[in-house]
């Protein structure tokens, strides 16, 4: 049965696709990019949830994704050029979501 998944960088090569699929497979997508998605023609976005944030934000992070209680699956699809920037990325998303008490089964990054 699908689930909820929050997908941070949705707008990106990685995360459009990913994106996508999800929502072709029935899945609740949560889209956490800068501008809404550009989804190919055909795909059902009714199931879409645009989340404008500046995810470099750890305040606006926990405001944002910290009442995301019904994600189920994380995909970090976000990219920096520094490798130390990408980590606090990533870190930012997690410590708001875990921190608003979702019960992540999976978390992916690529």
């Amino acid at each position: 049965m699908p689930g909820a998944a929050l997908v941070v960088g949705a707008t990106g090569v990685t995360g459009t696709p990913l994106t996508e699929e999800l929502l072709a497979a029935g899945w609740s997508v949560h889209a956490v990019c800068r501008r809404s998605p550009m989804l190919r023609a055909g795909i059902d976005a009714s199931r879409l949830h645009h989340m404008p944030l500046d995810i470099a934000d750890a305040q606006a992070c926990k405001a944002m994704l910290g009442p995301l209680a019904d994600a189920t699956h994380l995909f970090h699809c976000a990219n920096a050029p520094e490798a130390a920037t990408r980590l606090a990325l990533l870190r930012n998303v997690l410590d708001a979501v875990e921190g608003g008490g979702a019960r992540l089964a999976n978390v992916r990054h690529g």
